[in-house]
């Protein structure tokens, strides 16, 4: 995943917040909508591969910091190596 994102120390931290545009919630769904179909095309032809989901995570993480938010996610050395299907439950927004 370093490949599409820093991490850091098994953290990533958004680099730099930016400002973020006069109507975010547009300018985030029709940026965020192509890349959930493209996602979905890809798992349903049996091309979902991890390359391909970092691919993807990394898409909405970008367009999440550009429409304003600061992200950081902590614990990811614990989850490199897991092997198996996961699910990830965030627990608040701060």
């Amino acid at each position: 995943m370093d490949k599409y994102i820093s991490i850091t120390d098994g953290a990533y931290r958004t680099d730099k917040p930016k400002k973020p545009p006069v109507f975010p919630s547009i300018s985030f769904y029709s940026r965020v909508i192509p890349v959930v179909i493209g996602a979905s095309l890809e798992a349903g032809n049996d091309n979902w591969l991890k390359e391909r989901w970092y691919y993807r995570t990394a898409q909405i993480l970008e367009n999440l910091e550009r429409v304003g938010c600061n992200v950081e996610i902590s614990g990811l050395d614990n989850v490199e190596n897991l092997g198996k299907p996961c699910v990830f439950v965030g627990n608040h927004m701060s």
